[in-house]
């Protein structure tokens, strides 16, 4: 293991919640290049906020998905804001702000759940991470008080998510990698009127990393794939 393999990293971003939120996406870590301190240069055509690596002639398809089943087709402005190729912090300020403004009218909040971490190897792989810290989701939930779906963006995500709650909450499992219910007891939580506690549904979504593409025919296959995966956790009880 070298020197910069043991080094702690840190997560760049913080969620992102607007007021109102029904639903919270949470993911794990973005690749180690993005992280702090940054082990090697940004991409060029990397988006420098959640779910923005280019890897590979390749973005991960979590915005590509997002944006069809919210808006029910491809957003044409998705490549346009990728593509901007002025200075990297003015090109990030102006990408943060059309990704926020289409998380927003849709009541949707993203966070990751690691906060400190170390690469076990040289690996961006959600097995190969060591876990240091966690993100205090509950810390989400006790502000925002509507959110009553929490979608995890993997398997890692979803297994893991109890460790990013607290232990003295009672969980009700339902059937294994098909949702569970997260009771937020009032005692803990900002206080709602006529509410002593919060259900909240923590559903697994379909992973919208490249490599997931591999366990599929072809590229339109997964990507159907994952729109459908996303209809059926995120609106179905619409």
């Amino acid at each position: 293991m070298t020197n910069s393999d043991k080094k702690v990293q840190k997560h760049p971003c913080q969620p992102y919640v607007p007021e109102g939120a029904t639903t919270l996406i949470l993911g794990s870590a973005p690749p180690r290049r993005f992280c702090l301190p940054r082990m090697g240069e940004l991409n060029d055509y990397d988006v420098d906020w959640y779910y923005g690596s280019y890897t590979n002639g390749r973005y991960n398809y979590f915005w590509d998905t997002l944006f069809e089943v919210f808006d029910y087709q491809p957003n044409p402005d998705l490549n346009f804001i990728r593509a901007l190729r002025t200075s990297r912090n003015d090109r990030t300020a102006v990408q943060r702000k059309f990704f926020k403004e289409f998380l927003q009218k849709n009541k949707i909040g993203i966070a990751d759940i690691l906060s400190q971490f170390v690469r076990i190897k040289e690996s961006d792989l959600d097995q190969d991470i060591s876990v240091k810290t966690y993100r205090s989701i509950t810390e989400i939930l006790n502000k925002q008080t509507d959110i009553e779906l929490i979608c995890c963006t993997s398997e890692y995500v979803y297994r893991n998510i109890l460790e990013a709650l607290p232990k003295n909450k009672k969980i009700v499992f339902n059937t294994w990698m098909t949702q569970y219910d997260y009771i937020l007891e009032g005692i803990d939580a900002i206080p709602v009127p006529d509410r002593i506690e919060r259900k909240i549904k923590v559903k697994p979504l379909l992973s919208p990393s490249p490599i997931n593409r591999r366990n599929y025919v072809n590229e339109d296959e997964f990507k159907g794939a994952l729109v459908k995966n996303y209809i059926e956790r995120m609106k179905q009880d619409e």
